[in-house]
This record gives C-alpha cells, structure tokens and sequence, in this order.
C-alpha cells in the first residue's frame, strides 16, 4: 500500500473517532500551474498527476471503502472536485487538464462498478474560474522558447494572470452550492459550477456532436465479409 493511500486511511479514522461516521467527502486533492505542453518538464507534470490523480484516487478509494465498511448503515456522497477542464482543455494548461480528465475517468468507472445495495453516490463538481489566490499563484510557468507569438492563446492566458486581475466569480458563494448539492437525494453525476464552465462545456459537447454527426457514416461497413 502507498504512502498516500494509507495517509488518506489516518484521515479516515480522525474523522470517524470524532464524528462516528462520514457522510460526504468532498475529495479536493490538487495543485495548478501554468505552462505550454513542449515546455513542462516531465517530472513536474508526473508530480502533477501524482497528487491530481493518483492522490484524488486513494481518497476516492478509501472513501467508498469506509461508506462500505465502516458506516452503519452503509452509504455516503463521494464529492470529486475536478475542473471544466476535466471536459475542455485549456490552452497552457494542458497537463492540469490532463490530470482532471482522467479523474473524471476514474470517477466514472468507480461509480459504474459501485453496487447499488451499498447506497454509495458519486458525483463531479466541474468549476469555472472562482476568485481564489489560485488563479494569481499560477505566474508564467513553463513556457516553451517558440510560444512567443502575442495572439496564442496560451501566451495570452499568461500575460493576463500576470496583471494581478481578481478572476472569476465569488468562491464563498461556490462553497454554499456546494454544500446544497452535497444535501440532494439524487444528485447527478456531474455538477457543472459557474456560468463560464456551463458555457465552455456546453460548447465543447456541441463540438463532440459535430464531429460524431459529420464522420458517423464512416462506421458503416466495418464489420468483418461474411
């Protein structure tokens, strides 16, 4: 068993010491940063994902683990905090986005392979841009030599973070959707947060379905000659 997965474990066990059960886990591991993909060194991005993903899976996974096992009676809301990204990828951020698309694998596996007598459900928050520090801590990152052209959007997206600006909308009002989301009876699958991740993910499907709808036919006569 890893480090991080029976750290994860201690957690568990405080929280039951102290509260007698765990109802929702709101499973926020990760980190950001800013960089064109030919510029992040391979080992920060494999950091990335050793917290982003591998981290969020082991919480994931103790998390159903105790909703199973140690509540009585069983059941609880696995909260995972991933991204817009995690269905559209952002210019600079191409790694970051990586690592919340295959959380949302993950999470959509592990929620497909649950049993539903266990009364365990499994939902993704997908935020937009919040006000927080994080937005500001990103600074230039990694960029790569040949990214210099103004109009590109990831040397865009730079220069903007670099002005200091306040991005997005109230976090303390984020927060409180949140938690009325944790209290529904059948939330959904996926909860997308803030009008620009329901915008830009709205977009991205149209795209999807624009692709599927103009290449459909070419999945015809793929089936083996009789």
């Amino acid at each position: 068993m890893s480090t991080r997965r029976k750290r994860s474990q201690r957690h568990f066990v405080k929280a039951k010491a102290a509260f007698g059960r765990i109802d929702v886990v709101f499973n926020n591991a990760g980190w950001s940063m800013m960089g064109d993909t030919e510029g992040v060194p391979e080992d920060v991005a494999r950091k990335l994902f050793e917290t982003n993903f591998w981290g969020a899976s082991n919480v994931s996974r103790e998390a159903v683990r105790f909703f199973r096992e140690e509540n009585k009676p069983s059941g609880g809301l696995l909260l995972n905090n991933s991204s817009l990204m995690g269905i559209t990828a952002i210019p600079g951020m191409g790694y970051y986005s990586a690592t919340k698309q295959a959380l949302e694998g993950i999470t959509q596996a592990l929620a497909l392979e649950l049993d539903p007598s266990w009364n365990i459900k499994v939902s993704i928050v997908e935020p937009g841009a919040f006000a927080t520090e994080g937005p500001k801590k990103l600074g230039t990152g990694y960029a790569h030599p040949a990214y210099t052209a103004p109009t590109l959007p990831s040397v865009a997206m730079r220069a903007y973070l670099q002005t200091g600006a306040s991005i997005g909308a109230d976090p303390v009002k984020a927060v409180q959707r949140i938690y009325d989301f944790s209290l529904l009876d059948n939330p959904p699958f996926r909860f997308p947060l803030g009008k620009d991740a329901v915008g830009a993910i709205k977009a991205e499907l149209q795209r999807i379905e624009r692709d599927v709808a103009k290449y459909e036919s070419w999945s015809e006569g793929l089936e083996f000659d009789v």
